[in-house]
């Protein structure tokens, strides 16, 4: 589970800190039941009051810190998911095999594309840049053409599914 997945509002921090007392009242009685020397109830419960407030300011700072970092990391890994899903469907359909995919990748037209199609992904289309463009930019001589037809098929699918993940996941079941 990711811990930063989760929205943290007032009530998960007042069960944080309540968990915190309770813990320290434990201890506390702890102390007192086992007799610890130099240590009575009164005495290990101030010792340790600042504990549930150090709790809930560190997982608050954590949280905070974390969201900041996994910001980033999620185009990222957009990026990565894009790539991997037009790659397996180009693969799919078009039988491509590690040559054609090296050809693809060395193609810097085709890499310019593929940048292209995933701005548009994320961004949706606009006046320079959509998908009539894209699917214009190769010749049908050129090696790159079916597999960028392909691409933009898919795009417009993850798009869709991006709009509408419930109705995507019941027509896949």
């Amino acid at each position: 589970m990711n811990f930063f997945s989760r929205e943290k509002n007032l009530l998960y921090f007042i069960r944080v800190f309540v968990s915190g007392v309770v813990a320290v009242l434990l201890i506390g009685v702890t102390s007192e039941f086992f007799d610890w020397p130099l240590t009575s109830f009164q005495e290990a419960v101030r010792q340790l009051a600042y504990v549930p407030f150090f709790i809930v300011i560190l997982i608050f700072v954590y949280d905070r810190l974390g969201k900041k970092f996994i910001a980033k990391n999620d185009i990222k890994t957009d990026e990565r998911t894009f790539l991997m899903r037009t790659s397996k469907e180009v693969k799919k359909r078009l039988d491509y095999g590690k040559e054609e995919f090296e050809k693809l990748q060395a193609d810097e037209k085709f890499q310019t594309f593929y940048q292209d199609t995933f701005t548009v992904f994320q961004n949706g289309e606009n006046e320079t840049l959509n998908f009539d463009l894209l699917s214009n930019r190769f010749s049908e001589q050129e090696f790159a053409h079916d597999a960028a037809q392909v691409v933009v098929e898919e795009t417009k699918k993850l798009m869709r599914e991006q709009r509408n993940p419930n109705t995507e996941q019941s027509n896949e079941q």
